[in-house]
């Protein structure tokens, strides 16, 4: 005699069920992972673009010979920066100003941390509008006259527990910047 061998319901529920639950499990674990990546790569690209501006501002004010409205010697703090430096921020020569242009950091109206040259209208936009960037420069009170110290946070648009804050010092070489 033969015997069949065959699948039960009862096997056969429970073989779907363990499927279902492992099926669930992958998924939970691929959105969680997809989110992780998605806010690493909203992150980086903060931190990139905060990191831009940090370094464009250092650059051009080295070679900063005249500011405009400059700081108070009991320590202030500015949304914007306005300053008179070098076309080309390799070349410097503080002796000749011909080949300088006034320079303006600030947030514009639509919300974008950008630097304006002035003698060309141009504008740089250092950091999107989606990031909401804020941005201080402040004097404090004690130090050098030729130094401030610049202040970026930036928020993702994504997820608003992702705020990214920056803050350096900035050296003027040939300028006080207190006045």
């Amino acid at each position: 005699m033969r015997v069949l061998k065959s699948i039960t319901l009862v096997e056969l529920v429970v073989s779907i069920l363990l499927v279902g639950f492992v099926l669930l499990g992958v998924g939970s674990v691929s959105v969680f992972l997809a989110r992780q990546v998605a806010n690493s790569i909203e992150r980086y690209n903060i931190y990139s673009q905060l990191t831009y501006a940090i370094d464009d501002v250092r650059a051009r004010c080295i070679s900063a010979i005249d500011i405009k409205s400059g700081f108070d010697f009991t320590g202030e703090i500015k949304s914007d920066l306005e300053f008179n430096s070098e076309e080309d921020i390799y070349i410097i020569t503080p002796d000749d100003d011909s080949d300088n242009t006034w320079y303006r950091y600030y947030i514009n109206n639509s919300g974008s941390l950008v630097l304006e040259d002035k003698s060309t209208g141009e504008i740089d936009i250092l950091v999107e509008e989606r990031f909401s960037p804020e941005i201080e420069f402040e004097y404090t009170s004690g130090e050098a006259p030729n130094f401030i110290t610049m202040g970026i946070t930036a928020k993702s648009s994504k997820n608003e527990s992702i705020v990214v804050s920056r803050k350096e010092g900035i050296r003027f070489w040939f300028i006080e910047v207190v006045q």
